[in-house]
């Protein structure tokens, strides 16, 4: 599988009062996973400067998305950017 070709990825869900610590959700899988899955799926590495995000719920389907789209949507829900270089992609938040 090329870093181009689409693929079917989890469920995405984010909650600011979860990720605050008003209650715990669990309706969706940390970014930590998501990012894990999308390492494996696009063969790619993600490098994260801020151990918080990586807790943080997200929830959104993506279906037979590319990366870059992928990205482009966590990077507005998280207000965070990404920069790639190669195969690494660090998080900037």
């Amino acid at each position: 599988m090329s870093a181009f070709d689409p693929v079917t990825i989890g469920i995405v869900s984010i909650s600011d009062r979860a990720s605050s610590g008003v209650y715990e959700d669990k309706g969706g899988p940390s970014i930590a996973e998501v990012l894990s899955d999308m390492e494996r799926w696009f063969d790619v590495e993600f490098q994260v400067s801020d151990s918080v995000l990586l807790a943080r719920p997200v929830n959104v389907p993506f279906e037979r998305a590319s990366i870059d789209e992928v990205l482009e949507t966590l990077g507005r829900m998280l207000d965070v950017t990404f920069e790639r270089r190669g195969r690494a992609i660090s998080i900037l938040a």
